[in-house]
């Protein structure tokens, strides 16, 4: 189920160093691979994990191909022939991007609601603050009157 754009990635391309990698990226790119996924980015800064898999697949006779690399003990991978098909990737992938976007939903829900408790916080925080600056207030000027009520007192003797 290959083609001429394709051919030459049916048998395995391994992969040890981050050159190769390149290369091989570059190779895909200029044969009209198209990238499948998982990850979103078309550059190879965009998938750098611990380890990199994505999918690519033919243009011309959609046969798929499987990257895999385990790039943090540098023990390497290879581009090879996959027996998954671009409509099973895409169903995974959706099913992948679906449940992220309902974790990055969840917390930004989250936030909202830490942003609410911690805005009724600030709330009572500046009441309790002003309340005591209200009584601090109040007590100064029962003081004042007081002692000014004692000085009249004693001058008025």
């Amino acid at each position: 189920m290959s083609c001429d754009a394709c051919s030459d990635f049916m048998t395995v391309i391994p992969i040890k160093t981050v050159e190769s990698l390149e290369t091989t990226v570059s190779l895909t790119k200029e044969r009209g691979l198209r990238h499948l996924g998982p990850s979103s980015g078309d550059k190879l800064s965009d998938w750098w994990f611990d380890w990199i898999e994505e999918y690519f697949s033919c243009d011309q006779c959609g046969q798929v191909f499987h990257l895999f690399v385990e790039a943090y003990h540098g023990s390497g991978g290879a581009l090879e022939p996959s027996s998954e098909t671009v409509e099973s990737l895409s169903t995974r992938f959706a099913a992948s991007k679906a449940a992220i976007q309902t974790y990055k939903q969840s917390q930004f829900e989250n936030r909202q609601v830490d942003s609410q408790q911690t805005g009724i916080r600030r709330f009572w925080q500046k009441f309790w603050h002003a309340l005591e600056i209200g009584l601090a207030t109040a007590g100064l000027i029962y003081l004042g009157v007081q002692f000014a009520k004692l000085l009249a007192y004693l001058f008025s003797q």
